[in-house]
């Protein structure tokens, strides 16, 4: 989906004009290719000048940071010092960053976005199962699923997109497999898109149909149920990963 297309759904969806406008400048973040060493426990990955640069240019658009800033981040990609493995974990954080810690998650995030897509394409782990419902490129918890016909549940990995099979029900945050413990919410003309909450955990997944793959990427569509979202923050359910501009709280 181009530009354009995202720009009419913003036209159409005007409640989603902030947000798909910031999709719109972020999404260039996941066709950026950035050299993987052979090495999977070398934690220090230097980013090319180039790459790094490419990296900043929306991350500083979107964000409007200033000239000081963008050279922290970029000394950070090019010295190798980005713990971008870290990322998935929530356990990132560098204290030198001039960020306040909800700040410099969301940017870390971001940053961290082609070096884990990138990884991803090197280790080619789509279509292997979720083990403990993480993703086994890096480890993350998912927030994105698509159901198939033949009653299984696909994960969509919000940090690296890799794509793999899990069970049809169960929270993969905390294991429960209680349907009982299940809420399931959608919102009036949105019957495709619904919220798969757990009550023993309050966490929550979304589950789109796979024919919708055919018409949204998995990104835009996490950006497009972004209500549901709210409806379900509001009832006090949480994210388990950012959607692609970096967000976890929506409401």
């Amino acid at each position: 989906m181009d530009t354009l297309q995202v720009e009419e759904l913003a036209k159409e969806r005007p409640y989603l004009k902030e947000i798909l406008e910031l999709y719109n400048t972020l999404r260039t973040l996941e066709e950026i290719t950035v050299p993987i060493p052979d090495n999977e426990f070398d934690t220090h990955v230097s980013v090319e000048e180039h790459l790094a640069d490419e990296i900043l240019i929306p991350i500083g658009r979107s964000f409007k940071l200033d000239e000081s800033d963008l050279a922290d981040l970029k000394s950070l990609l090019t010295g190798g010092n980005l713990p971008f493995r870290e990322v998935p974990s929530g356990s990132a954080y560098i204290p030198s960053l001039p960020f306040g810690r909800e700040e410099q998650e969301v940017l870390l995030f971001l940053l961290s976005r082609p070096l884990l897509r990138s990884e991803k394409a090197k280790l080619n782990l789509d279509g292997v199962f979720w083990e403990e419902g993480r993703c086994p490129t890096c480890n993350g918890l998912p927030v994105i699923s698509f159901l198939e016909k033949e009653e299984k549940r696909r994960f969509h990995c919000s940090y690296c997109g890799t794509r793999g099979p899990w069970r049809r029900t169960g929270c993969p945050n905390c294991g429960s497999e209680n349907p009982q413990e299940v809420l399931i919410l959608s919102l009036e003309g949105e019957d495709d898109m619904k919220i798969y909450a757990c009550r023993s955990c309050k966490s929550y997944l979304k589950g789109f149909p796979m024919e919708l793959l055919a018409e949204y990427p998995p990104e835009l569509l996490d950006i497009l149920s972004t209500p549901l979202d709210v409806v379900a923050q509001e009832k006090g359910y949480k994210r388990l990963s950012p959607n692609p501009v970096g967000m976890i709280k929506m409401s």
